[in-house]
């Protein structure tokens, strides 16, 4: 897959963020698992800008992005995320819609941003679907449970507007724990 740098694209991220909307637009991804190389790709741009995201959110940290220089193109992003990582993602977006699927047109809010977000330093959640703040999490470690009610809490009482109108909340583990 070759994709072209937008001008419009002042940075790195920003030029993968246009080159994987464009993606978006011509595959509609909504509700379904797109077929091999097309779904290799988005699973190639997600985890590219999880990265992104990563840094963003955690400052300058150590990064495979570092590998990477100002100029390089969105295939040289694309092209460092290994076939495991790619056939990971795919999988768990894979199990995502196989337990899901009747919810995907649903109302959702994606990273919705609280009425206190920016006084407790940024803190968003991940999705709301229809009424209910779900967090996602990928670990198997189960021990977290609690901090996740305590995050999930937290994020009700940010939400002093009722903006969002949450009704429920629930979190989804992407990988269940081993048995």
């Amino acid at each position: 897959m070759t994709t072209a740098v937008s001008p419009d694209s002042s940075t790195p991220f920003d030029a993968v963020a246009d080159a994987m909307n464009d993606f978006v637009a011509g595959h509609d991804p909504r509700g379904r698992v797109l077929a091999g190389s097309d779904e290799e790709s988005m699973a190639r741009f997600c985890y590219v800008l999880a990265l992104y995201e990563t840094q963003a959110r955690a400052g300058r940290v150590p990064s495979r992005l570092d590998r990477l220089s100002s100029s390089s193109s969105v295939d040289e992003h694309l092209g460092f995320v290994d076939e495991a990582e790619v056939a990971d993602l795919s999988a768990l977006g894979q199990a995502f819609v196989d337990a899901y699927r009747g919810e995907f047109y649903q109302p959702v809010t994606a990273n919705p941003r609280f009425a206190l977000s920016r006084q407790l330093g940024g803190a968003d959640g991940d999705l709301i679907v229809n009424g209910c703040l779900v967090d996602l999490k990928t670990t198997t470690d189960l021990s977290m449970a609690r901090r996740v009610g305590y995050q999930l809490v937290g994020y009700l009482l940010a939400d002093t507007d009722d903006e969002h109108r949450i009704g429920r909340v629930g979190f989804y583990l992407a990988r269940p724990a081993a048995s």
